[in-house]
C-alpha cells in the first residue's frame, strides 16, 4: 500500500514538473518576441471590492472608455464625528476651523458616480473592481478613523481633544497633531505612524502582526498579541503593557 502510494506521489510530482516546463517555454516565447516592457505597460491591478472578495483585473481595458475617465467630485461633509472607509483610498486628512467640511474624491468617473456618504461612512453602492481613490478631506470634528483593507490615512494639523483610530487588514496611517489621548486598535498587518502627534496618554491593542509608533508623555497603556509591535519615540511617566506571543513593545533607550 506504501509502495503504492509512493508511486503516485512521484507520478503526481513528474507531471506538474513537465506541465510547468511547458508553460515557462511558452511563455518566455512571448516575452523573447515581444519583450517586457509588452508586459508591464498593461498595469495589472489587484483590489477587493465592496464584498471584500480579493480580485485582479486588467485596468488599460478601460482606457477610452469614458465611464473609467479620472474625475473630481466634491462632498459635503455629514458632520459625523467618525470616518468610515467601506472603499480602498488614500486619504489626507486635515483640520479644519468651525463650519462645514468637504472632501474632494478623485478617481474613475464609474466609481465617483456610485460613492454615497451616511453618518461619516463613505460606501461605493456597486463594485468597481477596487479601483483606489484619493480623497482630500477637511473637517473641524472628526475625532475617529475606521480603516480596512488597504486604505491608507494621513493626519495633518490634528487637534482635538482625543483621537481613536481603528485599523484592519493592511492599513497605514501617519499624522502629526496633538490630543490628550490616543486609542488605538489595530488588527492584522498594519502600520501607524504618529510618532509626530504630541499626546499626553495612548491606550494601544495590537494583534496579528501589527506595527505602531506612538509619542505618550504622561502614561500608556499597551496590550500586544501576536507578532505585534509597539515602538515608543517618548519616555512616559507610567507605562502599562502586556504582551504575549512573540509580540515586543521597544522602550526609548535613557
Amino acid at each position: 500500500m506504501i509502495r503504492l502510494l509512493v508511486i503516485i506521489a512521484v507520478v503526481g510530482f513528474l507531471t506538474c514538473v513537465v506541465t510547468l516546463g511547458g508553460a515557462v517555454a511558452l511563455g518566455s516565447r512571448d516575452v523573447a518576441a515581444q519583450g517586457w516592457d509588452h508586459w508591464s505597460n498593461h498595469d495589472w491591478n489587484i483590489g477587493w471590492d465592496d464584498h471584500g472578495k480579493r480580485h485582479s483585473d486588467w485596468r488599460n481595458r478601460h482606457k477610452g472608455d469614458p465611464e473609467w475617465a479620472s474625475a473630481t467630485k466634491e462632498i459635503a461633509w455629514d458632520g459625523a464625528t467618525t470616518l468610515v472607509l467601506d472603499v480602498p483610498a488614500d486619504v489626507t486628512f486635515t483640520q479644519g476651523s468651525e463650519g462645514p467640511g468637504k472632501l474632494t474624491v478623485t478617481g474613475p468617473k464609474r466609481a465617483l458616480d456610485t460613492l454615497t456618504l451616511s453618518g461619516g461612512r463613505l460606501t461605493d453602492t456597486v463594485s468597481n473592481e477596487g479601483q483606489r481613490l484619493k480623497i482630500v478631506m477637511t473637517a473641524p470634528k472628526v475625532t475617529r478613523f475606521e480603516l480596512t483593507g488597504i486604505d491608507r490615512l494621513t493626519l495633518e494639523g490634528y487637534d482635538q481633544d482625543s483621537l481613536e483610530i481603528s485599523t484592519t487588514g493592511m492599513s497605514k496611517v501617519t499624522g502629526r497633531g496633538k490630543t490628550r489621548l490616543l486609542k488605538l486598535d489595530m488588527t492584522g498587518a498594519g502600520e501607524v505612524d504618529l510618532a509626530g502627534l504630541d499626546a499626553d496618554s495612548a491606550e494601544v491593542t495590537l494583534s496579528g502582526a501589527a506595527q505602531a509608533s506612538i509619542a505618550p508623555r504622561s502614561s500608556a497603556r499597551l496590550d500586544v498579541s501576536g507578532s505585534g509591535e509597539v515602538e515608543l519615540t517618548t519616555r512616559p511617566l507610567k507605562l502599562e503593557k502586556n504582551v504575549s506571543g512573540s509580540g515586543e513593545v521597544k522602550e526609548l533607550e535613557s
